[in-house]
C-alpha cells in the first residue's frame, strides 16, 4: 500500500500529537513527517520536501490556515483542515480541501478522511502512469516489419530510406522494413523537429549526424550510414545546419 506522507499544522501541541497519535493508530499508511506550530515554518518544509498531504488548523497567530495558498503558484498537495470552529466548513471546501474534521477529532471521521485521501492518492498515481504511458508511445514509431508490430524509439532512428511502397528503418541497434512509404513515415513524423527530408528517398535524424559534403550532397550519419540531399533541398538544409 502507497504510504502517504503527511504533516500537521496547528499553534497548540497538545492538538498536534493527538493527531498524531491517532494517524498512527488508525491511519497506518498516513506517515507524519513534521508538525508545526506557525503555517510559515511548514511552508518551508513543503518547498523542501514535497508531502501528500497537510493536516491544517484554520485559526492559528500570524497566519490562518486558509493563507496557505497564498504561498504556492500551484497546490500539489491535499488539504484536511482540522479546527474546532465549524463556521469555515463551506471556506475550506471553495479551497478544494479533501475533508474538514472538528476537534476533538472523531477516529471514524479520521478513518473516513483517511480513506478518501488514499482513494485520491490512488487515482493521482494511475492518472500518472496513464501519462506516462502516453508519453512512452508519442517517443515511439509504430511500423510492422515481416509481420510483427514493431515499436521503435524515435531518438534511435537514425535515418529512413525509401524504397517504392516500403521503407528501408535505420536504427542505432538494428534496421527494418517498415510496410509504408517514405511519405507516410514522414507524415507520421512530422511533429518531431529532429527528423529532416533532405531527398524523395531520404528522412534523417539531424542528432546523427557526423559530417556533411556540400560537394557530393551527402551527409554521414551514426552507423556510417550515407545519405542524399536533393539540389531543391540543398538550400533550406544548409542554412538549418547553418553552413
Amino acid at each position: 500500500m502507497k504510504q502517504i506522507r503527511a504533516i500537521i499544522i496547528d499553534d497548540e501541541a497538545s492538538a498536534r500529537e493527538n493527531l498524531s497519535l491517532l494517524l498512527n493508530r488508525f491511519c497506518p499508511n498516513i506517515e507524519v513527517v513534521g508538525t508545526f506550530n506557525l503555517l510559515q515554518k511548514g511552508v518551508a518544509f513543503i518547498k523542501e520536501q514535497p508531502i501528500d498531504v497537510v493536516f491544517l488548523d484554520v485559526e492559528m497567530p500570524e497566519n490562518a490556515g486558509f493563507e496557505i495558498v497564498d504561498f504556492f503558484d500551484e497546490i500539489n498537495f491535499d488539504i484536511i483542515f482540522c479546527t474546532a470552529y465549524d463556521q469555515y466548513a463551506i471556506k475550506a471546501f471553495e479551497l478544494s480541501a479533501i475533508d474538514y474534521l472538528l476537534k476533538p477529532v472523531d477516529v471514524s471521521r479520521l478513518k473516513q478522511a483517511g480513506l478518501k485521501l488514499l482513494e485520491k492518492q490512488i487515482f493521482r498515481t494511475s492518472k500518472e502512469q496513464v501519462k506516462h504511458i502516453n508519453g512512452s508511445f508519442r517517443n515511439t514509431l509504430k511500423i510492422v516489419d515481416k509481420g510483427e508490430r514493431v515499436f521503435i524509439q524515435k531518438a534511435d532512428i537514425i535515418a529512413i530510406e525509401g524504397q517504392s511502397a516500403y521503407s528501408k528503418i535505420y536504427t542505432t541497434q538494428k534496421n527494418y522494413t517498415a510496410s509504408r512509404n517514405i511519405a507516410q513515415l514522414e507524415e507520421a513524423l512530422k511533429s518531431d523537429r529532429f527528423f529532416y527530408r533532405t531527398q524523395k528517398s531520404w528522412i534523417i535524424n539531424l542528432d546523427h549526424i557526423q559530417q556533411v559534403n556540400k560537394t557530393t550532397k551527402t551527409v554521414l550519419l551514426s552507423n556510417a550510414i550515407e545519405a542524399k540531399v536533393s539540389r531543391q533541398k540543398a538550400k533550406d538544409f544548409y542554412d538549418l545546419m547553418n553552413l
